[in-house]
C-alpha cells in the first residue's frame, strides 16, 4: 500500500500531538526549576540588618520575592494541570487501542518519554521492531481517529 501525500501530513500532525506530553513535562520541570530559584532568593532576602530589626529596603525586597514565588507557584499548578489534561487525553486514545504491543510501544515513547532503544530493550525487541510497530501504531490510530 503506497503511503499518500495526505495520510504522511496526517502521521505527522499525529506525532505532534502524541508529542505534547514531552513538552508539557518540559514545561514542568522548567517551572519546578524557577520555583526553586525562587525559594532560595526569597530565603536570602528574609536576612535582618545588623541593628535586629529589618530594614525598609530588606521588607521592601523580601516582599517582592515572597510575590514572585507566589506568583511561580501559581504557574507551576497551572503548568502540572495542563500536563495532566494533555497527559489524560493522550492516554485515552492509546488505551483504545486493540492490539497490545502498538498500544505499549506509544505509552513508552510518548507517555514515559523513553528513546526507541530504550523501548526496545523493556519490550525485548530490536529497535527496528520498535520502529515498524510505531509506523503501524501510527497508522491504526489516524484510522482510529478519522
Amino acid at each position: 500500500m503506497k503511503i499518500t501525500d495526505e495520510q504522511n501530513k496526517k502521521t505527522e500532525q499525529l506525532k505532534e500531538w502524541l508529542k505534547r506530553a514531552e513538552k508539557a513535562d518540559k514545561s514542568v520541570k522548567l517551572w519546578r526549576s524557577r520555583l526553586e530559584h525562587d525559594r532560595e532568593l526569597a530565603r536570602g532576602k528574609k536576612s535582618m540588618s545588623g541593628s535586629g530589626t529589618y530594614s525598609n529596603s530588606s521588607l521592601n525586597s523580601t516582599e517582592d520575592a515572597l510575590i514572585k514565588l507566589a506568583e511561580t507557584e501559581r504557574i507551576l499548578q497551572e503548568k502540572k494541570a495542563e500536563f495532566k489534561r494533555i497527559y489524560d487525553e493522550i492516554d485515552s486514545v492509546i488505551r483504545k487501542m486493540k492490539d497490545d504491543d502498538l498500544q505499549t510501544v506509544l505509552y513508552w515513547h510518548y507517555l514515559k518519554f523513553l528513546t526507541w532503544e530504550e523501548t526496545a530493550h523493556k519490550m525485548n525487541y530490536g529497535i527496528s521492531t520498535i520502529k515498524y510497530k510505531h509506523k503501524k501504531a501510527l497508522e491504526k490510530l489516524c484510522t482510529q481517529l478519522s
